[in-house]
Protein backbone atom coordinates (compact mmCIF):
# COMPACT_ATOMS: atom_id res chain seq x y z
CA UNK A 1 0.00 0.00 0.00
CA UNK A 2 1.37 3.50 -1.00
CA UNK A 3 1.75 5.86 1.67
CA UNK A 4 -0.05 8.52 -0.07
CA UNK A 5 -3.58 7.88 -1.16
CA UNK A 6 -5.40 9.51 -3.90
CA UNK A 7 -9.02 10.29 -3.42
CA UNK A 8 -9.73 7.54 -6.50
CA UNK A 9 -7.93 4.48 -4.63
CA UNK A 10 -10.08 5.35 -1.45
CA UNK A 11 -13.53 5.64 -3.39
CA UNK A 12 -12.83 2.61 -5.28
CA UNK A 13 -11.98 0.98 -2.18
CA UNK A 14 -13.85 2.02 0.23
CA UNK A 15 -16.36 -0.97 0.45
CA UNK A 16 -13.39 -3.59 0.81
CA UNK A 17 -13.64 -5.48 4.16
CA UNK A 18 -10.12 -5.02 5.38
CA UNK A 19 -10.00 -1.28 4.93
CA UNK A 20 -10.32 0.66 8.22
CA UNK A 21 -10.35 4.38 7.82
CA UNK A 22 -9.48 6.69 10.47
CA UNK A 23 -10.06 10.53 10.97
CA UNK A 24 -7.42 11.95 12.82
CA UNK A 25 -8.41 15.02 13.74
CA UNK A 26 -7.67 16.45 17.35
CA UNK A 27 -7.20 20.39 17.83
CA UNK A 28 -4.07 21.58 19.69
CA UNK A 29 -5.11 25.23 21.36
CA UNK A 30 -3.11 27.06 24.19
CA UNK A 31 -4.26 27.30 27.72
CA UNK A 32 -3.41 30.15 29.47
CA UNK A 33 -4.19 28.82 33.09
CA UNK A 34 -2.11 25.79 32.40
CA UNK A 35 0.50 27.78 30.77
CA UNK A 36 0.92 25.15 27.40
CA UNK A 37 -0.70 23.68 24.64
CA UNK A 38 -3.61 21.16 25.20
CA UNK A 39 -5.17 18.68 22.98
CA UNK A 40 -9.07 18.72 22.25
CA UNK A 41 -10.67 15.58 20.76
CA UNK A 42 -11.65 16.50 17.32
CA UNK A 43 -14.54 13.36 17.91
CA UNK A 44 -17.91 15.96 18.01
CA UNK A 45 -15.85 18.13 14.73
CA UNK A 46 -16.12 14.03 13.27
CA UNK A 47 -19.62 13.12 14.41
CA UNK A 48 -20.79 16.20 12.26
CA UNK A 49 -19.37 14.72 9.19
CA UNK A 50 -16.83 12.09 8.08
CA UNK A 51 -15.42 9.43 5.54
CA UNK A 52 -18.23 7.23 5.40
CA UNK A 53 -17.44 3.96 7.47
CA UNK A 54 -14.91 6.12 9.36
CA UNK A 55 -13.73 5.70 12.69
CA UNK A 56 -12.28 8.66 15.11
CA UNK A 57 -8.87 8.40 16.61
CA UNK A 58 -9.12 10.09 19.50
CA UNK A 59 -5.85 11.89 21.06
CA UNK A 60 -6.86 12.32 24.39
CA UNK A 61 -7.26 8.64 24.56
CA UNK A 62 -4.45 5.66 23.87
CA UNK A 63 -2.43 7.79 21.40
CA UNK A 64 -0.38 10.20 23.78
CA UNK A 65 1.51 9.14 27.12
CA UNK A 66 -0.07 9.99 29.94
CA UNK A 67 2.87 9.85 32.68
CA UNK A 68 5.26 12.94 30.96
CA UNK A 69 4.33 16.69 31.65
CA UNK A 70 4.76 17.31 27.75
CA UNK A 71 2.07 16.83 24.88
CA UNK A 72 1.67 14.09 22.81
CA UNK A 73 4.80 12.19 23.62
CA UNK A 74 4.67 8.40 22.67
CA UNK A 75 2.27 6.19 24.48
CA UNK A 76 3.85 2.79 25.41
CA UNK A 77 3.44 0.41 22.43
CA UNK A 78 0.67 -1.60 23.75
CA UNK A 79 -1.78 1.06 25.30
CA UNK A 80 -1.18 2.38 21.26
CA UNK A 81 -1.87 -0.81 19.92
CA UNK A 82 -5.02 -1.49 22.36
CA UNK A 83 -5.92 2.11 21.10
CA UNK A 84 -5.80 0.99 17.05
CA UNK A 85 -7.29 -2.32 17.86
CA UNK A 86 -10.40 -0.44 19.53
CA UNK A 87 -10.43 1.17 15.88
CA UNK A 88 -10.71 -1.96 14.33
CA UNK A 89 -7.58 -2.53 12.90
CA UNK A 90 -6.01 -5.82 12.75
CA UNK A 91 -2.95 -7.25 11.15
CA UNK A 92 -4.52 -7.91 8.10
CA UNK A 93 -6.00 -4.38 7.85
CA UNK A 94 -4.87 -2.13 4.84
CA UNK A 95 -5.32 1.76 6.95
CA UNK A 96 -5.90 5.09 5.23
CA UNK A 97 -5.48 8.26 7.80
CA UNK A 98 -7.05 11.58 7.17
CA UNK A 99 -7.65 14.82 8.82
CA UNK A 100 -8.70 18.40 8.28
CA UNK A 101 -5.53 19.67 9.90
CA UNK A 102 -3.66 20.04 6.56
CA UNK A 103 -2.84 15.79 7.84
CA UNK A 104 -0.70 16.93 10.43
CA UNK A 105 -2.34 14.50 12.84
CA UNK A 106 -3.02 11.31 10.01
CA UNK A 107 0.76 12.28 9.59
CA UNK A 108 1.28 11.63 13.31
CA UNK A 109 -0.34 8.38 13.40
CA UNK A 110 0.92 7.00 10.22
CA UNK A 111 4.66 7.56 11.99
CA UNK A 112 2.87 5.82 15.18
CA UNK A 113 1.91 2.79 12.72
CA UNK A 114 5.50 2.41 11.54
CA UNK A 115 6.97 2.57 14.87
CA UNK A 116 5.19 -0.32 16.16
CA UNK A 117 5.63 -2.11 12.79
CA UNK A 118 2.53 -2.12 10.67
CA UNK A 119 3.19 -1.13 7.14
CA UNK A 120 -0.13 -1.47 5.60
CA UNK A 121 -1.14 2.38 5.76
CA UNK A 122 -1.60 5.56 3.81
CA UNK A 123 -2.62 9.22 4.63
CA UNK A 124 -5.20 10.36 1.84
CA UNK A 125 -3.52 13.29 -0.42
CA UNK A 126 -5.64 16.48 0.74
CA UNK A 127 -7.15 14.99 3.57
CA UNK A 128 -10.80 15.74 4.33
CA UNK A 129 -10.85 18.88 1.70
CA UNK A 130 -10.12 16.52 -1.16
CA UNK A 131 -12.54 13.97 0.05
CA UNK A 132 -15.26 16.61 0.01
CA UNK A 133 -14.42 18.52 -2.79
CA UNK A 134 -14.69 15.68 -4.88
CA UNK A 135 -17.76 14.21 -4.09
CA UNK A 136 -16.73 11.51 -1.53
CA UNK A 137 -19.35 9.49 0.18
CA UNK A 138 -20.25 11.18 4.06
CA UNK A 139 -21.74 10.12 6.83
CA UNK A 140 -23.09 11.77 9.89
CA UNK A 141 -23.04 10.08 13.85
Amino acid sequence: MDSLVTYQWLSDHLDDPDLVIIDCTNFADWSASEQKFVTMSGHSQWAGGHIDQSRHADFTDGFSGDASRFRNTLPEPHVFAAAMARLGVRANSRVVLYDTEQSMWAARVWWMLKWIGFDTAGILDGGWQSWVANGGRVSCA
